[in-house]
């Protein structure tokens, strides 16, 4: 029996899934979350299950950028996307960012059952794309994400929101000769030319228009 966390912020697609879960020869143990703070708190204070079933649409979620929250906190922990949307960006951003699964909430039953199968038992499962060429830059980058410190990964955030130096170094404790040293590295990591650009790319992974 597995312990997985069912992280959805929609009551009716957890009860699907619990039911799909705890029915059958092999039932799960079941705990949900509705939402990015909660799913983070939950696993700060429990055991690790054996698998994260994320929704990317939750309060809080932050699109991909969630998942590759949970990721770089939690790096061993097995994790099945799903998602209301299959748009090629989202499923190959998933896998690149760490998931070992992805299914759309559009699929059958049956596909997410075996989705979720094939992942506890440490297969990969990913719907096939044909356009995931056109990200290859988007994706790139996604990857170089996941080489920032802590400390970079956090200023790279807070300018997303539009956060200033002055307002960044304060809030952290540091000077902002600091912040403008972080920020200069984030932008060589990630292949770009400037605060814009930065801005431009955490949006498109948080799923939404610029």
């Amino acid at each position: 029996m597995a312990r997985i966390l069912v992280a959805d912020d929609h009551p009716l697609f957890r009860d699907a899934l619990r039911q799909m879960l705890t029915s059958g020869d092999q039932p799960h143990d079941i705990a949900e979350t509705d939402s990015l703070p909660a799913t983070l708190a939950w696993l700060k204070q429990e055991d690790e299950p054996d698998l994260l079933v994320l929704d990317l649409a939750m309060p809080g979620s932050a699109g991909l950028l969630g998942l590759q929250q949970i990721r770089r906190a939690w790096p061993a922990l097995p994790v099945v996307v799903v998602s209301g949307s299959d748009q090629a960006l989202i499923v190959a951003g998933s896998q690149e960012l760490g998931a070992l699964g992805f299914c759309s909430k559009s699929a059958a039953p049956d596909a997410l059952r075996h989705t979720l199968e094939q992942v506890l038992l440490g297969e990969l499962c990913f719907p096939a794309i044909s356009d995931a060429g056109e990200h290859t830059p988007l994706l790139r980058a996604m990857a170089q994400l996941q080489t920032l410190t802590p400390a970079q990964y956090d200023v790279a955030m807070r300018v997303s929101t539009g956060e200033l130096n002055k307002t960044i170094a304060w809030d952290l404790g540091i000077s902002e000769a600091t912040v403008k040293a972080h920020l200069t590295t984030i932008f060589r990591k990630l292949g770009l030319h400037g605060r814009a650009q930065l801005v431009s790319l955490l949006s498109q992974l948080r799923l939404r228009p610029e």
